[in-house]
This record gives C-alpha cells, sequence and structure tokens, in this order.
C-alpha cells in the first residue's frame, strides 16, 4: 500500500475484490447468490449481491483489522498505512476564538495537550490526563486513561476517555462538579451565566493532503452561536476536488465503450493548470472565471475520443474552450 493512503483508501482497497469488477452472474462473497449485472458499482467492486451483504462484508473487514493484523478474507495482506503523526508543532497555548472567520475558532493538531486553554466566547477550560498507573481508587470500568477538562471558573469538569497520546476516544465518562460530584446535565451554571459542554470537532488536512480531526471537550454560553463541528477551509477545498474527480470520472465512466479502456480519477482542474490556461485547440487563452454555458469557458476535450476507444486519462485529456470541443466532436483534430 502506498505511504500516503489514507485509512478510509485503504480499507476500501482491502474490499475490492482481486478478479476485478464483477460483470453479472458471480457469486456473492457472503451468501453465494449471484452478483446482478445492474448492482450498484461499489457492491460490484466488492462482489456483493446487495446492501446486507455489504454490511456484513464491511463487518467481517472491521473484525479481521482489528483482530488478526495480518490477511484479509481474500488471502492479501492487511499492510495497515503508518499511524499519522501529530502535525502539531507549539508547545501549550490559548485556543481563542476568532469573530469573522471560519472556523472562528483557533486549533492545531489532533486536541489538547497539558498547560492548553480553550476560549469559546470568552469561556476558558484547561486540561489533565489521569491514568489508571497514577491514581487510587480508579473505577474498574474507566479506561486506563481520561482527558479531564475543567471550565476554570465554576470548576465544573466533562470527562471522556483517552489514550496515553492525550486523543480521545469515543467514550463518554460524564459530567462533574467542583467536588467530582456526578452531573447528568450538559448544561451549568459558572459566574451567573449559563454554560453548555461541547465535544468539539475541526476536520483539517496537512499540507501534504492527510486527513485529521481536532478533538477537544469545551464551554460555551449557551445562549452564544457556538458549533462544534466545522471543515477548515484546506478541507472544504479538499471536499470540493474529490466532487469534481467523482463527477469527471462517473461521467465519462459512462461514455467509454471499450471493455478494456482505462479510467483514472483526477481533478480537472489539474489538466487546466497543466495547460497554462490556454485553449488546446485554438491555442487563445480560457478565461477561468467563465462558467458554463459561456462558449469560451472551461471544458475537458479528449485527443482521442471515448467513442474512438480513447482512455479518461490524463495523458489523453487537455483543456479546451467548451466551444472549441463542441466543434471537435468526435474527430481526432
Amino acid at each position: 500500500m502506498p505511504d500516503d493512503l489514507s485509512y478510509w483508501d485503504w480499507r476500501d482497497a482491502l474490499l475490492m475484490h482481486p478478479e476485478g469488477r464483477a460483470k453479472g452472474g458471480e457469486p456473492c462473497v457472503k451468501c453465494s447468490e449471484p452478483v446482478p449485472a445492474n448492482a450498484h458499482w461499489k457492491h460490484r467492486d466488492r462482489h456483493v449481491c446487495g446492501t446486507r451483504c455489504n454490511s456484513n462484508l464491511g463487518r467481517q473487514i472491521n473484525r479481521l483489522i482489528k483482530n488478526t493484523g495480518d490477511l484479509d478474507l481474500h488471502g492479501r495482506e492487511l499492510g495497515a498505512p503508518a499511524k499519522m503523526t501529530n502535525p502539531r508543532t507549539s508547545g501549550p497555548r490559548i485556543f481563542r476564538t476568532i469573530n469573522g472567520q471560519e472556523p472562528p475558532f483557533e486549533w492545531e493538531g489532533f486536541g489538547v495537550r497539558q498547560g492548553d486553554l480553550v476560549e469559546r466566547y470568552g469561556v476558558l477550560v484547561g486540561y489533565a490526563l489521569l491514568s489508571r498507573a497514577t491514581e487510587e481508587a480508579w473505577p474498574n470500568w474507566w479506561p486506563d486513561h481520561v482527558l479531564i477538562a475543567m471550565e476554570l471558573r465554576s470548576r465544573q469538569q466533562f470527562i471522556c476517555g483517552a489514550t496515553a497520546d492525550w486523543d480521545l476516544t469515543r467514550l463518554q465518562i460524564g459530567y462533574f462538579g467542583p467536588q467530582g460530584e456526578p452531573r447528568n446535565e450538559a448544561t451549568f451554571t459558572s459566574g451567573g451565566q449559563l454554560l453548555r459542554w461541547h465535544w468539539e470537532r475541526i476536520r483539517d488536512v496537512t499540507p501534504d493532503g492527510q486527513e485529521f480531526n481536532w478533538e477537544a471537550l469545551v464551554a460555551a454560553p449557551a445562549d452564544s452561536p457556538y458549533r462544534g463541528d466545522w471543515w477548515s477551509p484546506a478541507r472544504t477545498a479538499l471536499s470540493e476536488k474529490r466532487k469534481r474527480e467523482t463527477s469527471t470520472k462517473s461521467r465519462h465512466a459512462r461514455r467509454v465503450r471499450l471493455e478494456d479502456a482505462v479510467v483514472e480519477r483526477f481533478d480537472p482542474e489539474e489538466i487546466y493548470e497543466r495547460d497554462g490556461w490556454v485553449c488546446q485547440l485554438c491555442l487563445r487563452p480560457v478565461d477561468r472565471t467563465l462558467a458554463w454555458p459561456h462558449p469560451e469557458s472551461k471544458s475537458l476535450d479528449h485527443v482521442l475520443p471515448l467513442v474512438a476507444g480513447g482512455n479518461h486519462c490524463r495523458a489523453n485529456t487537455q483543456l479546451a474552450h467548451w466551444l472549441c470541443n463542441v466543434r471537435k466532436g468526435a474527430r481526432t483534430t
């Protein structure tokens, strides 16, 4: 597996059948019923006959990943990608609210560390990591490590499971008062103000394109515009790029006529940048601000048309004005 492969891409690769996409009639890997020729393309890639068997296959892969670490159900080595290193570079700091930007909050890396403070709309929270190895009277059902978030003015606490590296798990221990007394509600009063605990998650991307999540336990005024789930601008841009890749691949894959034709997944913007925003048919500049159906808007042209056996790949595509592309049609020149 490539070193930069994300976990979900790697998992999708494990689910794919080694014989390639089913054409129809092949036995389902779960129930042996024939795979329909009109099944969803992911089901045909995995050789499953429907949604139920696809879910069962996913659960089987999850168990193999968790329990074996050696081979998948087709005998291939699992070869999980290396765990991503934390992209954080700074030491203890305050993560503040910054009105007027999106997300309106500061963040860095996977989450908080000892000495950090998180301020959300004027409310400050500090953090501590506790371990079973150093604490007495540790409850039996608690994990080996917990992260304690404390609102500094009232000393109200929100406790969740964590790893030794300070990364949050999804085990929520609960809400506690300043003396450690259990509470049943996420809201509490501090300095005459009603506050609420939140599980904050901001999805981001490293400069080299690896996705990661910032996760933190924070408190904010109950009447504030606080929202705890955001995408960074870089993550939004990555999502839009993937949508373009999926759209152009799916659209052109339907037009491919030859069984052995190549259909690559790529962003058309890559081709436009490669060609310097110059139409490769009339050799005049293409205005990147124009949108279809303007006759001089950008379009992706296939040097050897798909209907003539061309591949949908980077090497066989070029930038063209939409009108130039229409005029060319299925011709090769």
